[in-house]
């Protein structure tokens, strides 16, 4: 077993006048898995001379909104303070992504605490200022998935109130063939969705070394994938494609 830290930090400068919007777009609450028993300790720390407004706007969790209730009320953080309960009240087994606004700029970590034998890895996921546009393709680059001891998931928010079709295209660096995926996401949603078993593949694809992930899908959306690699754990952010 393993135990898994996921990190991800981001600073960013709010617009003058308007709130600045901050989507943690992969979060856990003890979710049991291969790895251990995940938490998430989100870290929040406002590093200007002003004190920052915070509030949780929405939570797009796996149980949906009732098994993810949101945290009570703006909470305002003096200059130079930091906190770790701006964070969504799950139940447990939940995966969610969830957005906070501000009106000051923030430094915002997302610990993903995984429980297992004793070790520690470190996966870095970017918390980000705005979802994937709808009909624009973007890439989740460089996967390694397929080949023994690797194994990889997605992870699907669909922020929207209706549902959404992400398309997903696992394609090999080495040859143009490829395989394809219509994952269906409902509305105010995040699911985590295991790849195929490219041991498997029967020739459609080669089944070991890189692969990237061509994904878009009918609505704003985000998409990325996590897999262990020799017992290591990595992730991968999307990416936009220029149109």
């Amino acid at each position: 077993m393993k135990k898994l830290l996921l990190l991800a930090v981001l600073i960013a400068v709010p617009v003058a006048g308007a709130d600045q919007l901050y989507i943690v777009p992969v979060f856990a609450t003890r979710v049991v898995g291969a790895s251990g028993q995940s938490t998430a300790h989100v870290h929040v720390f406002n590093p200007g001379p002003s004190a920052a407004n915070v509030t949780i706007q929405e939570i797009f969790a796996n149980g949906g909104i009732l098994d993810c209730p949101l945290a009570p009320g703006t909470q305002t953080l003096a200059p130079l303070e930091a906190r770790d309960e701006i964070r969504p009240f799950c139940g447990a087994n939940i995966v969610a992504a969830y957005t906070m606004t501000s009106d000051q700029p923030l430094v915002i970590t997302d610990d993903i605490e995984t429980t297992g034998s004793g070790h520690v890895e470190h996966q870095s996921v970017h918390v980000l200022s705005d979802w994937l546009p709808a009909n624009r393709q973007a890439v989740v680059p460089n996967i390694m998935a397929g080949g023994v001891g690797e194994r990889a998931n997605l992870f699907l928010v669909n922020p929207n109130p209706f549902p959404i079709t992400i398309s997903v295209s696992i394609s090999p660096r080495i040859t143009g063939a490829t395989v394809d995926l219509a994952i269906e996401v409902p509305a105010k949603t995040t699911i985590v969705h295991p790849l195929p078993d490219l041991t498997e593949c029967r020739g459609i694809i080669p089944c070991v070394g890189p692969k990237d992930l061509l994904v878009r899908a009918n609505g704003m959306f985000f998409a990325g994938a996590s897999w262990l690699e020799s017992d290591d754990p990595v992730f991968r952010d999307p990416v936009l494609l220029d149109e």
